[in-house]
């Protein structure tokens, strides 16, 4: 996926960066043709995407960290319903920070699959499928375009009059629209992703330390819950942080190092923390519940787990 500068985008042109020649493509790529209820299975992975794919979220799976020449990638990934014609089909929420573990910021949901079809099939599949009011639009910036002319053979489509205000075009110049459908092709061949709508509770964007010690702050000085009791650690490593709820979880940290880390429901990261005294706050998506605050001493490899309080 191309380097947006918000959303689903930016995760997955980092889990998909390589590209690979024409000749390349057609080995793996063979022809084939789309399986008839392609596009009304289609049809119902976009509408699950309003809501974050709630519908067809199954299981957690085991994450996947990577790593490119200035940041870090780690994955959160869930079981779902296979598209029809398609293999290895996942939702998918990435977390990127630099390469030395800071500055994290966590993506919306998306959901791929690997596709075993023809491409000019798919592209007409996915056009059935979304119906009217979406229009093909730029894969990617004229100067993203310029550097990358191989991205002109992909296939990218958004819905019309739904620009993204979280788009920071000066930076991404591509698509600008909160629902995106991707058809890239990739060395591990022909994928298809659908960016989630739901961008409810999800900040985008990487904080500043003033920011992080202004939120810890303002849930310091209102009503709040004491930290839930924390799990003892190793003494090295990095500090899991457990979401045992339906919201979206906000967790900063301000110490020896401060940082924000979004976690989503019903999930988990790690946080790399220098050893020290850290004042902890965390909020939910979900307004009716109390904010946590407290203060932590960490050594490495202790667990947090935020659950909700109610208010």
């Amino acid at each position: 996926m191309k380097h947006h500068a918000s959303g689903f985008a930016i995760g997955l042109m980092l889990l998909l960066a390589s590209s690979v020649t024409a000749q390349q493509k057609a080995q793996r790529n063979p022809s084939q043709l789309l399986p008839e209820n392609f596009p009304e299975v289609f049809e119902k992975i976009v509408q699950a995407s309003k809501t974050g794919f709630a519908t067809i979220k199954g299981a957690p799976m085991l994450g996947e960290e990577h790593a490119q020449a200035t940041t870090k990638v780690y994955d959160f990934k869930w079981k779902t319903v296979v598209l029809p014609g398609a293999t290895n089909c996942t939702i998918v929420q990435s977390q990127i920070s630099d390469a030395q573990g800071k500055g994290k910021v966590t993506l919306s949901l998306g959901y791929q699959c690997q596709m075993n079809v023809d491409a000019d099939q798919l592209i007409k599949g996915v056009r059935a499928g979304l119906g009217p009011g979406w229009s093909s639009a730029p894969c990617g910036s004229p100067e993203e375009l310029a550097k990358r002319p191989e991205w002109k053979n992909d296939s990218c489509f958004c819905l019309d009059n739904d620009p993204d205000p979280k788009a920071r075009l000066s930076q991404s110049g591509g698509l600008g629209c909160l629902r995106r459908v991707f058809i890239e092709h990739t060395e591990r061949g022909l994928e298809l992703a659908v960016a989630s709508y739901n961008y409810d509770g999800l900040p985008q964007g990487a904080e500043t330390e003033d920011d992080v010690s202004a939120a810890i702050e303002r849930i310091q000085n209102a009503q709040h819950s004491q930290l839930p009791p924390i799990k003892g650690g190793s003494g090295g490593g990095a500090v899991t942080v457990q979401n045992d709820t339906q919201s979206v979880l906000i967790v900063y940290f301000s110490g020896e190092t401060n940082l924000k880390t979004v976690v989503p429901p019903n999930g988990r990261t790690r946080v790399s923390l220098n050893a020290g005294t850290y004042k902890v706050a965390g909020e939910l998506s979900d307004k009716s519940a109390l904010p946590f605050f407290g203060v932590r001493q960490y050594s490495g490899g202790e667990t947090e787990e935020f659950y909700i309080a109610p208010r």
